[in-house]
Formats: structure tokens, sequence, C-alpha cells
């Protein structure tokens, strides 16, 4: 946690030790602050008509825990501090016919906080949709992604080797 801004007396003796608290402790803490970042890189089908809970491949971080599924693919990301996050995801893929609605959500401890819409005109062409959000976290909630296709089509997400290099979900801390 960013360590506690000493509050200052007036005519307060300056000492070597209260300016490390004011100024280096807190900046080494910003030099490194809380991230994560999170790939893919294997296919992922999305039958249309149903969410699901994308799951994350590979993942680096500082100042988070991952829940993993059976297959040690990330499903959740959880910060250990409480504070501000940018919070960014942006998923490539094709869909099986046009016209297709694709939506991505952020979940924090399984509420919907925020959604990404794009609609796929063509079936021929990789499309992608983003969403970023700036939401207030506590340390060690669950933060989680989803993915839904429109009804009658088969989305195929993160194909090729461009698609995963292009698809990604991280998030860095702001501020308290």
């Amino acid at each position: 946690m960013l360590p506690t801004l000493k509050t200052w007396s007036p005519r307060e003796k300056v000492t070597s030790a209260l300016m490390n608290q004011q100024i280096r402790d807190v900046h080494k803490w910003l030099e490194n602050p809380p991230y994560f970042e999170c790939k893919r890189s294997e296919a992922y089908t999305l039958t249309g008509g149903a969410t699901a809970v994308l799951p994350w491949n590979s993942e680096s971080s500082n100042g988070f825990t991952f829940t993993k599924d059976a297959s040690n693919r990330v499903t959740s990301v959880s910060p250990k501090y409480r504070g501000r996050y940018m919070l960014h995801m942006q998923l490539c893929g094709k869909v099986s016919a046009p016209t297709c609605h694709l939506y991505v959500d952020f979940l924090v401890n399984g509420a919907v906080r925020q959604i990404g819409v794009i609609d796929f005109e063509s079936a021929s062409f990789m499309d992608s949709v983003r969403i970023t959000a700036l939401l207030r976290l506590e340390a060690g909630d669950v933060l989680s992604t989803r993915v839904y296709a429109s009804s009658g089509r088969t989305a195929t997400l993160t194909s090729s080797a461009d698609q995963q290099l292009a698809t990604v979900f991280y998030g860095y801390w702001m501020g308290a």
C-alpha cells in the first residue's frame, strides 16, 4: 500500500528519517505500482446466445493475485491494494455470419461494471472489441471478463497469431 504521507507540524525539526518517509518511501512505491497483464495464446470458439467467462493463457503482475481453472488459465484477477484502477481489454476474432454483435463485460465480484460492444458487418474480416474503465476496487475484489455473441452465430476468437498479439486484458493502479 502507498505509504502514509506524514503530516508536518509548524517548526518541526526535519530529519533524514522524516524526509525519507515523506519522499523516498513514497517514490519507491510509485516506481512500481500495482499492475497486471493477461494475454491469450490459443483459439477460443464461442457459441452465440450465451455468455461465457473468457479465460486468459498467460499473465504477469505486481500487486495482484490470479485465480486459474483446471487447465491453468486465468479466470479472474484480484488486486492486493485498494484504489482506482484503469482497466482495458481488447479482443480480436471473426464471426460465422454477419451481422453479429459481440459484447465484452468487466465483472467485479460477479456484477457487470462496464460493457463494450461491436457490430461485425462481415464474416471475412477480423475485427476487435475494446472496453476501458476507471474503477474503484477494494483489496480482494474479484475481476473477470465475460463475452457474448449474437444468438445463431459462432465467434472464433484469437485463432491466429495477429489476433492473439492484439488481444490483451490489463489494468494498473491510478491512485488511492
